[in-house]
């Protein structure tokens, strides 16, 4: 992987909307590979958090008869956290703010993937 392609990936989907407050791509075992995040995001918790979060996902799609997991939402007070996971071996989380348009995010989202597994 390029890491240096990805890091440019992660900063134009951050650039892409100014909901987007920082994003990480993680492997599959926690650590961060990439990211841009804001002064003050600490990388090791989002990527703490998106594996976590992906592993439950990928349990509840599953087991419940949806399929593989495209993509988790969680919605809190304040915002927003995506996590879509970026074939086997990783995960890309997204925070936004919570007048983000999930919807034209995951677009982004979506488009970023296509141009980190480019990088592969």
């Amino acid at each position: 992987m390029q890491k240096q392609r990805v890091v440019e990936v992660l900063a134009e989907l951050c650039g892409s909307s100014p909901d987007i407050q920082g994003c990480a791509l993680v492997a599959e075992h926690g650590e961060v590979v990439a990211s841009s995040l804001k002064p003050g995001m600490d990388p090791a918790r989002l990527g703490s958090v998106s594996v976590a979060a992906l592993k439950l996902g990928e349990a509840a799609a599953g087991g419940l008869g949806c399929g593989a997991l495209e993509q988790l939402t969680l919605k809190g007070k304040d915002g927003y956290i995506l996590f879509v996971p970026e074939g086997k071996n990783a995960v890309l989380g997204v925070i936004a703010a919570s007048s983000a348009k999930v919807g034209l995010i995951l677009q982004d989202v979506r488009r970023a993937m296509a141009n980190i597994a480019e990088a592969h």
